[in-house]
């Protein structure tokens, strides 16, 4: 890719970058380098192929030229990283300096796009846009971007590419069309690329008949769809042309400006926003920056608790190795491990992360659904929600382990195929351990002994009651109940709830047990099973940032 650049013309700021390091390298006034530059490189358009084949007695002599005395060992040390020179290298917006340097021969270049400028910290460093390939709107051939005339494609037939051009060539351009194009931000010929070469529009005269809709594209019905057609020329261009710059749009439509960009272990990742927050991490829906991405949830550490993270990923290894019965159903109900690592971020920081695959649909927990629904969900809804969160514990207490942290913004459901999965699995212990810390913000969800000493499995059976208790309306804390809960149902969640001086005596103590008691009471008052709907907004990533 780097070759196809040689011919390329150095576009202003890489003219001047070129300018401030060899001022740096040669220890010279900036005039005085931009004179050995225009020497270097005397072409009216200097390329980047110019650039590389700068050699260290040129940079000598055309300084002495110049009137300025410079060492070789600077010469040679500028050669050396004009030859580095190309349209990927990082320079910072705001004082032009490419981010290259030479100390003792050897080239430094700062590689993380998004880290401050080393030499003025005013800006983070960023790729300036260079078009390397343009596509021809007639033809649909790649070109050089220096051309702007076409007289080889088609014999006898100038075709042209910049507005200047197109205007000369049309004889006329609407006035209206010229301006919505310019406001756009859309070159003339990528909005006919996407007529001639995409939508077929010019099909009675070949793409001679382009200067008919330049002069009156009411005649072709363009009015009614100019906004969408706009639209759609930037996409197209962005996917035909060649440029030093990420596709500005994804494979599925959706336009890069929409993330922000971070590298995790060095690999590039695009956040769709925030979608949680906790005490010690924030929750990110991020995919990969590729063709085929794969999506993932972030979970990003903020609290100097790095043990706590190490804790969550050797718990959730331990769900996914299990073999006690029902294990390759109920793994599903966990987070499927990805990764762990450091993010990076624009800014420079470094968060420790791990990396969870994302499952399609399950994009709402419980506090969302208690958002949603602030006097609580229809109680056939918690219904379902309790058959799947009973089973669910009747397996991960089989494999040994007490979740813990059973609080609304950890259990997490499909709305639709009335699923549920547990997160949050950094507090997770085994029975008669000392929970590692609880959620400040729930404490209300904790049974006493969870807040005092060692935990099990009927702590999580509190923990999951009092979830249900709120989620359908009540209070957590002590467990009252909106008047349309049916008694049966409420005194079994209060029961299993265990407020202050609360008989454990009996309590189901396997999730198993808890559930078909639970599956009895609740046919005694809502009759057979039956589906009842959850309905929750679509997700977007503005609304959970």
């Amino acid at each position: 890719m780097r070759e196809i650049a040689r011919t390329i013309a150095l576009t202003s700021p890489f003219v001047q970058g070129t300018v401030l390091l060899a001022a740096r390298m040669l220890h010279l006034q900036p005039s005085d380098a931009q004179s050995v530059i225009e020497r270097l490189t005397p072409g009216r358009s200097p390329t980047f192929g110019e650039l590389w084949d700068v050699k260290g007695p040129d940079v000598e002599r055309l300084a002495a030229d110049a009137g300025a005395s410079v060492s070789p060992v600077d010469a040679r040390a500028l050669a050396e990283l004009c030859r580095d020179v190309d349209p990927w290298t990082p320079m910072c917006p705001s004082c032009g300096e490419l981010t290259l340097s030479a100390v003792a021969g050897k080239v430094y270049e700062v590689p993380a796009l998004g880290t401050v400028c080393p030499f003025c910290s005013a800006a983070a460093i960023a790729l300036s846009p260079v078009l390397i390939r343009r596509v021809n709107w007639a033809t649909g051939a790649l070109v050089e971007p220096g051309i702007t005339v076409d007289i080889r494609s088609v014999p006898g037939k100038a075709i042209p590419f910049m507005d200047d051009e197109f205007r000369a060539w049309a004889g006329r351009v609407d006035a209206n069309l010229d301006r919505a194009l310019a406001e756009a931000g859309l070159p003339i010929y990528a909005f006919l690329a996407l007529l001639n070469l995409r939508l077929g529009r010019f099909e009675k005269l070949g793409w001679e008949e382009a200067r008919e809709l330049l002069a009156r594209p009411d005649a072709f019905g363009l009015w009614q769809e100019l906004d969408r057609l706009i639209a759609d020329a930037f996409r197209f261009a962005d996917e035909r042309e060649v440029t030093n710059l990420p596709r500005r749009f994804l494979a599925d439509g959706r336009s890069r400006d929409q993330f922000g960009e971070v590298k995790i272990n060095g690999r590039a990742y695009l956040l769709a926003g925030r979608i949680a927050q906790g005490d010690t991490s924030d929750v990110y829906l991020a995919r990969t920056d590729d063709a085929m991405p794969l999506h993932v949830i972030v979970k990003a550490l903020v609290t100097d608790d790095r043990d706590l993270l190490r804790h969550e990923v050797a718990n959730l290894k331990t769900l996914a190795t299990a073999d006690v019965s029902g294990s390759e159903l109920f793994k599903s109900t966990v987070p499927e491990y990805v990764m762990e690592g450091v993010m990076r971020r624009p800014d420079g920081s470094e968060w420790p992360v791990v990396a969870y695959r994302y499952r399609h649909g399950f994009d709402w927990s419980l506090a969302d659904v208690m958002g949603e629904y602030p006097e609580g969900v229809d109680v056939e809804t918690m219904v379902w929600m309790a058959n799947r969160l009973f089973l669910n514990m009747d397996w991960f207490h089989a494999v040994g382990l007490v979740h813990g942290a059973l609080i609304p913004p950890h259990l997490v459901i499909h709305a639709r195929d009335h699923s549920m999965v547990q997160v949050g699995w950094g507090m997770a212990v085994r029975p008669g351990q000392k929970l590692v810390g609880i959620s400040e913000a729930y404490a209300a969800y904790y049974p006493e002994e969870a807040l005092a000493g060692r935990v099990n499995e009927l702590t999580d059976f509190a923990m999951a009651a009092r979830s249900l208790i709120a989620v359908v309306g009540g209070n957590p804390a002590t467990g009252q109940l909106p008047s349309h809960v049916p008694e049966p149902v409420g005194e079994m969640l209060v029961r299993y709830a265990r407020y202050t001086g609360a008989p454990t005596r009996g309590l189901r103590t396997t999730g198993m047990d808890l559930y078909n008691d639970w599956r009895t009471t609740m046919e005694s008052v809502f009759g057979p099973p039956r589906y009842h709907p959850c309905h929750m907004p679509r997700p977007t990533a503005t609304a959970r940032r």
